[in-house]
């Protein structure tokens, strides 16, 4: 169960932010690059009742410099993630958790290299069909 403070990446929807404020987190934060996402997860936060407890941002990771989350999450494309995996990292509190999907088996190798460089520690990568997540600590 997430707890305390989320940050979901490349937000889409909202999905991932809305599930896990649902779930237990106190609060999230939300970023696309794309506005008819941020428009999108607004909406959503609204029409579930979270819209208090979601702030939904138009821009980059560089957008949340400075936070901190217990828990980063992001369901985008493998070249996003090790462009921006060092600023998740340095958002992450220690002992927060890194959940990274929306990307292929191949690229399960340089994600993990990536991440464990950065200080983090696998845990878990969970497959469907060619799909993969996997879940790093610090």
């Amino acid at each position: 169960k997430p707890q305390g403070r989320v940050l979901d990446v490349g937000c889409g929807t909202g999905v991932l932010s809305l599930a896990a404020l649902r779930c237990g987190a106190e609060s999230a934060d939300a970023i696309d690059i794309d506005i008819w996402s941020v428009e999108s997860a607004k909406e959503s936060a609204r029409l579930n009742g979270l819209d208090g407890r979601i702030e939904v941002i138009h821009g980059t990771v560089e957008s949340i410099a400075g936070k901190s989350y217990n828990l980063v999450v992001a369901n985008i494309n493998r070249n996003i993630i090790l462009a921006d995996i060092e600023q998740y990292v340095a958002a992450m509190k220690q002992g927060g958790s890194l959940l990274l999907s929306g990307f292929l088996a191949e690229d399960v190798e340089d994600i993990t290299n990536a991440a464990t460089a950065l200080g983090l520690t696998p845990v878990e990568c969970l497959s469907e069909d060619e799909w993969r997540a996997l879940k790093f600590i610090k």
